[in-house]
């Protein structure tokens, strides 16, 4: 199911199925809804099983600016990363992230003072495994014995439509089929509850008839 079925889906359910132009419930604010949704399942999955099915991974390949680098340090960085989703406050939904043609996968660090503690740790810096920290704000760094420039992520996005790749009209959203119901309960119960209470504008003149006229001054 793509991402505008599901918001046709869910959007429609608290107007008994009907949705216009009028509807307080626009598509940005129902594709928000549902990445806070995804990522509340997957959390639940992460926390139950301790794994997550292969469909909610992307593949994302930061591009490397040259011009960006800093020749004084041990480490590639690469910006506009999308956002990772946090599963427990301490794992990320990065599930691999290594360079393009080598089978060696990266070994993720959760902060600066570790990173500290891992380079001065003379076993590891003699297994040469290259490390990345993902800082946030869209910044991850790469540490390694040599540059790396082509950089492969497979990863749990916190919304899947930042990774360039994904197209929103065809592309498959990354959900399991069988998670969608629990999507429509999460949301319906929680963010969506309060509006549905109110009355739903059914008719489509561009503007919400059921909020009431506010007095003149």
């Amino acid at each position: 199911m793509t991402l505008p079925e599901l918001y046709e889906r869910i959007g429609s359910l608290p107007s008994g199925g009907y949705l216009t132009v009028d509807t307080r419930f626009d598509k940005g604010y129902i594709y928000s809804l549902i990445h806070t949704a995804r990522a509340f399942i997957v959390s639940e999955r992460w926390k139950q099983n301790g794994l997550v099915p292969p469909v909610y991974y992307q593949v994302y390949k930061p591009e490397y600016v040259i011009l960006s680098q800093d020749e004084d340090t041990c480490y590639s960085k690469f910006y506009n990363v999308p956002d990772l989703i946090s599963l427990d406050g301490r794992a990320t939904g990065l599930g691999y992230v290594g360079a393009n043609g080598q089978l060696c996968q990266f070994r993720e660090v959760n902060n600066r003072a570790q990173m500290a503690s891992m380079m001065n740790n003379r076993i590891i810096k003699k297994m040469r495994k290259p490390m990345v920290l993902v800082l946030g704000n869209g910044e991850i760094e790469v540490y390694s014995n040599d540059s790396i420039e082509n950089m492969r992520m497979e990863a749990i996005f916190a919304d899947p439509t930042k990774v360039p790749s994904y197209n929103v009209d065809f592309d498959q959203y990354p959900i399991e089929a069988s998670d969608i119901s629990k999507m429509e309960l999460y949301i319906l119960q929680g963010s969506m509850n309060m509006i549905s209470r109110t009355p739903m504008d059914r008719i489509n003149e561009q503007r919400d008839t059921t909020i009431p006229p506010q007095p003149r001054m």
